[in-house]
């Protein structure tokens, strides 16, 4: 029975959603607290895919993404991760191994809170004609489709390309007006996130210095979370 494997701490809407909407395909199987150990315990024929969030939303939880992803690939499935909270500005998961990111377009992206939608981000790296058997979809012919192999066709952007193909074109209309929302949004946020953790280090050492139990609870210094402020580049600071 097909299935996704994803880490425990996830929003809840979308725990919800995985366990109650789609109980008979399992699509709501739940890891542990020690991700990339457990993950590959539930990974079997039926996986589809391994899903996890950078930062868990609201847990705060970080996934060390770069463990997952081997876990995911030494078992021929993609790992999908959620990156709506750190975003780009923080953190690249392609570059730790993730093979497609999404992001909510609502939160940080967008900046706003005025539109609704959501982005795709495929690495085009994940082979899907070699493991064809698990993922028939992009390896047979498409019958709505005229019989297009997706793999054969589209080859590394096969993922993206049934994406756009089949999800994207029945609502592709009312998504219209709101892009130009989004992209007024994207266009800002790596200033808007600088400033984000600029403000959040000065919370804490304000915290630190009227309350050290509350200030020591924060470890913003040594939170993992920082090393990837790294990824802020002085080219996109100079864009904003």
């Amino acid at each position: 029975m097909q299935h996704r494997v994803r880490a425990a701490a996830l929003r809840e809407p979308r725990t919800r959603c995985s366990l109650t909407c789609f109980p008979a395909r399992r699509l709501g199987q739940v890891c542990g607290e020690r991700p990339a150990r457990d993950i590959e315990k539930l990974i079997d024929d039926g996986t589809r895919a391994v899903f996890c969030e950078t930062v868990g939303n609201p847990a705060g939880n970080i996934c060390d993404v770069e463990a997952i992803a081997g876990v995911a690939h030494r078992h021929g499935v993609p790992l999908i991760v959620d990156n709506t909270v750190a975003t780009p500005i923080l953190m690249k998961p392609i570059d730790y191994g993730a093979d497609v990111v999404v992001h909510s377009l609502t939160k940080f992206m967008g900046g706003h809170g005025t539109t609704l939608g959501g982005a795709i981000v495929d690495s085009g790296r994940f082979p899907w004609k070699q493991h064809a058997k698990r993922f028939a979809m992009f390896n047979e012919p498409d019958p709505s489709y005229h019989g297009l192999v997706y793999a054969d066709h589209f080859g590394d952007a096969a993922y993206i390309a049934r994406c756009r193909s089949v999800f994207s074109a029945p609502p592709e209309r009312c998504w219209r007006a709101q892009r130009l929302s989004a992209a007024a949004g994207i266009e800002t946020v790596a200033l808007r996130v600088e400033r984000h953790v600029d403000n959040a280090r000065r919370s804490r050492n304000s915290c630190a210095a009227t309350a050290g139990s509350i200030g020591s609870l924060c470890g913003f210094a040594t939170a993992p979370i920082m090393r990837w402020r790294g990824n802020i580049s002085a080219a996109g600071r100079a864009r904003s």
